[in-house]
């Protein structure tokens, strides 16, 4: 999208960082093309991040696990406004929270540990996803490893910020 038609509609847009990242992208496009017309309403990007981020009508920044590229990432998660979001795997707690101080935007967390907002439980051939008492189960074909559940996990906190519902993320996982 050049930059003047990115002006007038003002899309979302989505960064993913960090460990997993194809298949973390491919989890978040799955529950976003489900619900909003990619590339018009949202974006997933992978280049400009700080103008995009400037001037998008909604940020969300993922970080997912180890980051090769910590730099960068740090500059994204300080350039993050007060109405952007930033979406952590609180399993790296130092990671998470070292970005969490760094940054403005409104946080969600995702893992498997208790403290994580958007958390994974009871995880076998399929699992369930509970944020804020709300819990809902999450089936994935083929299930094989964790990688996959994290990165249902962070496409859950995206559609969150986004204003979708589990159940409406967890019908779009399911295909």
């Amino acid at each position: 999208m050049n930059k003047l038609i990115f002006f007038l509609k003002r899309p979302k847009i989505v960064i993913v960082k960090g460990a997993a990242q194809g298949i973390t992208q491919d989890a978040i496009y799955q529950v976003l093309q489900a619900h909003f017309k990619m590339g018009q309403e949202v974006l997933m990007i992978d280049q400009d991040f700080e103008f995009f981020i400037k001037y998008s009508r909604l940020p969300v920044l993922v970080v997912n696990g180890d980051i090769t590229q910590a730099p960068e990432v740090s500059l994204l998660v300080q350039a993050l406004t007060a109405s952007s979001y930033l979406v952590l795997n609180s399993d790296d707690d130092e990671v998470a929270r070292d970005l969490k101080n760094k940054s403005q935007a409104r946080v969600l967390t995702f893992g498997f540990g208790a403290r994580a907002d958007i958390r994974a439980t009871a995880v076998g051939a399929n699992f369930k996803i509970s944020y804020q008492g709300n819990v809902v189960p999450v089936w994935l074909e083929n299930l094989a490893d964790q990688e996959q559940v994290y990165a249902a996990l962070a496409a859950s906190a995206v559609g969150e910020a986004l204003g979708l519902n589990l159940v409406q993320v967890s019908e779009a996982l399911r295909g």
